[in-house]
């Protein structure tokens, strides 16, 4: 069987939400040349009508092949039914009686160990949670949520580094200091941000765990000759899915929802991109960007994981329940035990939100 060609680096994927398969193949295909050097920060990303200046690959290269459909495992494809809105799994679609909900005790419950009630109450709240007096009250629940989540990050940060784990990018990166001008930026030419999203971006900034560690048997990237003479075959890659969230990018996210507007069909919602998938996240050709729906003005949002939606605040609880990696979730049971047990040391002790 011919040796399929390693996918150049991802970059940063140009996000085309809820398009046909075949133009979101197309596009997930363009790709940039790495540099030879080790990237400083993630390149930035090329918006949508940028994008149309390249030469398209040509769509039937999408097609699955019997090598493709071995280094992509079925169990990480999306499930071939329409997914369903966690919205609507939740019964969060019912209209709520703000006057339900003690809205001064949120915090002290949180604080007190009811994390997931206590989300779900504030969620129930629907949009009313950005009104007033809601607003303050479930913003206090955000900002401890998210100064949590940066807490077991930087932990699993180090751990990472003591260990000698190989990072593609800069890991962890302190929020912008002019955030709360690119939130505006994007909420007034776009619309509301999702107050989870939005306390993200204030406290944690962005996170990329891409890479992979010296000890594992499976490779969690495909190296080529370009990254320090290193080189993977993708049948030596594990799909482990690390959590990457990018930097707030006003003028990028405003470009794609200007492109967006002119392709989007009725029905669609824009996304604000937030990470590349699976397979781009270990430099192999996938699908399309993960992306949270915007606007949106409930208190927790729903991100897009290229076909399955689910509440922001519960994909990073799945993220870090596997210490940064969930596709491992999905790889558990033929994935190196070693790896599995690495996840577990970096899981170990996390604040729990």
């Amino acid at each position: 069987m011919a040796t399929k060609k390693p996918a150049k680096p991802r970059v940063k994927p140009s996000r085309k939400p809820s398009k046909p398969a075949k133009k979101r193949a197309a596009a997930s295909k363009q790709r940039a040349k790495p540099s030879k050097k080790r990237a400083a920060a993630p390149a930035k990303r090329k918006t949508a009508r940028q994008a149309k200046k390249t030469k398209p690959v040509k769509t039937a290269a999408r097609k699955t092949t019997p090598l493709k459909a071995a280094r992509r495992p079925a169990r990480l494809s999306p499930p071939p039914a329409a997914p369903v809105s966690p919205a609507e799994v939740a019964g969060l679609e019912r209209p709520v009686d703000a006057a339900a909900v003690d809205l001064t005790r949120l915090l002290e419950r949180y604080r007190g160990g009811e994390h997931e009630a206590v989300w779900d109450e504030l969620r129930r709240l629907g949009p009313m949670a950005s009104t007033s007096p809601q607003l303050a009250y479930a913003e206090a629940v955000a900002v401890e949520t998210m100064a949590r989540v940066r807490t077991n990050l930087e932990r699993i940060v180090e751990r990472l580094k003591s260990s000698g784990y190989r990072f593609i990018y800069p890991a962890l990166t302190a929020p912008a200091a002019r955030v709360d001008e690119e939130i505006a930026k994007i909420e007034e030419s776009i619309g509301v941000l999702p107050l989870s999203v939005k306390a993200f971006y204030r406290a944690v900034g962005s996170i990329s765990l891409m890479g992979t560690h010296p000890d594992w048997k499976l490779s969690g990237y495909l190296f080529d000759d370009e990254h320090g003479g290193l080189k993977t075959a993708v049948g030596q890659v594990i799909y482990t899915d690390p959590l990457v969230v990018y930097p707030l990018d006003a003028k990028y996210t405003i470009a794609e929802h200007t492109d967006w507007k002119e392709w989007a069909e009725q029905g669609d919602r824009f996304r604000v991109t937030i990470a590349p998938d699976v397979y781009h996240k270990a430099n192999v050709s996938g699908g399309g960007p993960y992306g949270v729906f915007i606007p949106d003005a409930r208190a927790d949002g729903e991100i897009d994981l290229d076909g399955r939606d689910t509440f922001f605040v519960d994909y990073l609880r799945d993220c870090l329940r596997w210490g940064g990696f969930p596709g491992l979730a999905a790889e558990r049971d033929q994935s190196d035990p070693a790896i599995l047990e690495f996840a577990r040391r970096l899981a170990a002790d996390l604040v729990s939100f």
